[in-house]
């Protein structure tokens, strides 16, 4: 299981990630999907977006990677979310526009300043009380 704040990547490098290319073709709801279908470095922060209901499109930061990414679909944020991508991540809310949080790495990153740096950001959105009026609610609930 999953908890906060518990780091999977104490002592490793960014050149010591593999990466993990298969997508889930859903949301990420429950801790195994996290841990089968993200990378180390985001894996608690992807956990603090979802625990917040805030669905991600796609992320990567591994071995392969010159760029760490997590892309956040706008469509299904909460205004409060949305002001905060306006607020913090220069969000300006053109059609088809997605909120992408990105840290330039190299191989000798240390993997725990990208954890560190993802879990700053998404501890910046507030939770929402459901996933969005979009989603279809009886697919995820809890």
């Amino acid at each position: 299981m999953l908890m906060k704040k518990e780091s999977f990547v104490q002592g490793l490098q960014m050149k010591d990630i593999p990466d993990i290319w298969e997508p889930t073709g859903r949301a990420l709801i429950t801790d195994d999907d996290i841990v089968n279908y993200i990378e180390l470095p985001l894996r608690q922060a992807i956990k603090i977006l979802v625990d917040k209901r805030v669905k991600t499109y796609f992320s990567t930061a591994n071995r392969n990677n010159t760029l760490a990414f997590v892309i956040i679909e706008p469509n299904y944020l909460s205004p409060a979310n949305i002001q905060v991508a306006k607020d913090s991540f220069g969000y300006e809310g053109r059609e088809h526009e997605r909120i992408s949080l990105e840290l330039p790495i190299t191989p000798d990153t240390f993997a725990e300043a990208v954890e560190e740096f993802f879990i700053s950001l998404a501890e910046k959105f507030v939770e929402q009380k459901e996933w969005a009026a979009t989603y279809h609610a009886a697919s995820y609930s809890r």
